[in-house]
């Protein structure tokens, strides 16, 4: 959504000459002091900016996903290719500990330009779906936005000649884990506005480089809201604009959160007991790590849990180094419950300075991810139908108490992104807005064609736009005012 920013407070360009040119910004619930007048809980935000010690991740190597009825009925199979295009960009990343130093084996720009798609107001569904598996599973917020925030604003007597805050930095280089007003090569200053009359006041990111990229990672074209220049805001979520993959400090973030040295005191998930459970199929070798078992006889959740092993559960724990990404279905076109599966995994815990491993498994009943779409109502205040929509962190466990003895001082991780993670795409082919002349009876004014969603790529293709049995003929009609 765009902002209208209406009173500057001061321009601060802030000259960094330390050598770090990468960053990345950890997300997580919010904290105490993270509220509306300091510019947090925006849009389509779902949580705050973290310390480096402070960061939430998903704690299983294997996440599963499905589709419900209401996404293969509207999307359709064009819909299920842009998601498991989208799934495939995280499957074929490396493990974080193999990863190069520099990690100079990812690109500092993937993102592209589709002319047709952008002309015709069309949106990446595949590029929404990376960008919020991105959020929910690694735990990224956007890099851009966070390399300045505010802390705290401190409110002046009557007639004081100005108003006091403090800035915080929450991006940090992935190398040195130090705080960096760079990312993917480009130094980013700031200003803070006052934007509404309540009031509430942001930090106003932009490149200090006139002529450089305002945005260029793949968390902070999805989601950094308004908290970006307007250059910047223009190319935020933008039609026509989709990512090829990870960018070098999206990347950063998943290395720095799966990195085996990343040791948070964490408590597996309730469904995770002792033992392997075995049948006649199974997904992975026997050589595998982990293994998704299909085929299931005589097996329910409390059978599965009479039968479990006793297990070490709240212990310090690595990170898991990658994350698999499984389809599972329901079992017909309408249903909503899953045949059980099973998936065995190598725990790792940290004990007597020694790395253990234990075998576990999970009955799956639910997909950890969940594709879906519906009505996701209208945006206030212009009335807009909500494109995309999804989970917050409500779920989400905060750990901190597990991680330290402190008692001053407040804490707000490190953490796990708990609970089934839900990505809800609009159902709409196109809409209008009309604004019309208040309170003189005049009729409505022109309307304005809105977004819609679709899949592209920089093929010479033609854009998919849905639902499905859309077309882009019928999308460029609409455009030049046909039906």
């Amino acid at each position: 959504m765009k902002r209208y920013f209406h009173q500057l407070l001061s321009g601060l360009l802030l000259l960094v000459t330390a050598a770090s040119v990468q960053a990345f910004s950890l997300i997580g619930p919010y904290a105490t002091w993270q509220t509306v007048t300091l510019g947090y809980q925006w849009g389509g935000d779902i949580g705050g900016p973290m310390n480096i010690n402070e960061g939430y991740r998903w704690t299983v190597p294997i996440i599963t996903y499905a589709y419900d009825a209401t996404f293969l009925k509207y999307y359709g199979a064009d819909g299920v290719t842009a998601m498991e295009a989208a799934i495939k960009v995280f499957n074929d990343l490396p493990d974080a500990d193999s990863m190069t130093p520099d990690l100079s084996e990812f690109a500092l720009q993937q993102f592209r330009y589709n002319p047709t798609a952008g002309n015709l107001g069309i949106r990446d569904i595949k590029t929404e779906a990376m960008g919020f598996i991105l959020e929910h599973f690694y735990g990224a917020a956007g890099a851009e936005r966070y390399t300045f925030t505010l802390r705290s604003e401190a409110v002046p007597p009557p007639g004081a000649p100005q108003q006091d805050f403090s800035v915080v930095q929450r991006n940090f280089d992935p190398i040195t884990w130090n705080p960096s007003a760079y990312v993917n090569n480009v130094l980013y200053t700031y200003e803070i506005f006052q934007v509404t009359t309540t009031p509430s006041w942001q930090t106003i990111i932009s490149a200090a480089d006139v002529l450089a990229p305002e945005l260029t990672t793949l968390i902070g074209f999805t989601r950094n809201e308004g908290a970006v220049s307007l250059r910047a805001g223009l190319l935020f979520g933008a039609p026509g604009g989709y990512f090829s993959g990870l960018t070098r400090d999206d990347a950063g973030l998943v290395r720095f959160n799966l990195r085996k040295s990343n040791v948070n005191v964490e408590t597996p998930f309730a469904d995770v007991v002792g033992g392997t459970q075995t049948s006649a199929q199974s997904s992975g070798s026997s050589s595998s790590p982990w293994s998704l078992v299909t085929t299931i006889t005589n097996l329910n959740s409390l059978n599965f849990l009479t039968n479990a092993l006793a297990i070490v559960k709240t212990a310090p724990r690595p990170g898991v180094g990658k994350y698999k990404f499984v389809r599972v279905d329901f079992d017909s076109l309408i249903g909503a419950t899953l045949s059980p599966y099973a998936i065995n995994w190598q725990d790792k815990y940290v004990t007597n300075n020694a790395i253990k491993s234990q075998t576990v498994s999970r009955l799956v009943t639910q997909p950890d991810l969940l594709f879906s779409s519906g009505d996701l109502g209208v945006v206030t205040p212009i009335g807009a139908p909500v494109i995309v929509a999804y989970t917050g962190t409500g779920t989400w466990a905060n750990n901190s108490a597990l991680n330290t003895d402190q008692t001053l001082g407040e804490h707000d991780g490190p953490g796990t992104t708990d609970g089934r993670h839900e990505l809800s795409f609009g159902t709409f082919i196109r809409y209008y807005l009309n604004f019309a002349p208040f309170g003189d009876g005049v009729g409505q004014a022109d309307a304005t064609v809105g977004e819609t969603l679709g899949y592209f790529d920089g093929t010479t293709n033609a854009p998919i736009v849905f639902p499905t049995g859309s077309s882009i003929l019928k999308i460029e009609n609409l455009a030049l005012g046909g039906n």
